[in-house]
């Protein structure tokens, strides 16, 4: 949607970026989608692996980047790969700083 989250960090100064392990309502997962006012997470808990809106400010922890995004583990559909591929650019950025 927009540049990685960048509204949600400026507007509710929270570190909400693409691939963030986070806790949500008390239960673990990964952001994977930039969706405006609210950032898309996977739950570690969900086995079909479906971004859902979580407001960023809401009973929400922040943790450190995750190692490995979470991928559905029949077919990888192509919003999957985008964020795989994005998440390998940032990598490669925060390398060569």
């Amino acid at each position: 949607m927009s540049h990685n989250c960048a509204y949600v960090r400026q507007h509710y100064q929270v570190p909400a970026e693409v691939g963030r392990r986070i806790i949500a309502y008390g239960k673990p997962g990964v952001i994977l989608a930039d969706r405006g006012h609210y950032i898309g997470v996977v739950l570690d808990e969900d086995p079909k692996k479906r971004i859902s809106n979580y407001h960023p400010t809401h009973e929400m922890q922040y943790g450190e980047m995750a190692e490995v995004l979470p991928l559905k583990e029949a077919g990888h559909d192509r919003q999957m790969l985008r964020l795989v591929r994005c998440r390998a650019r940032y990598r490669r950025r925060q390398t060569s700083r």
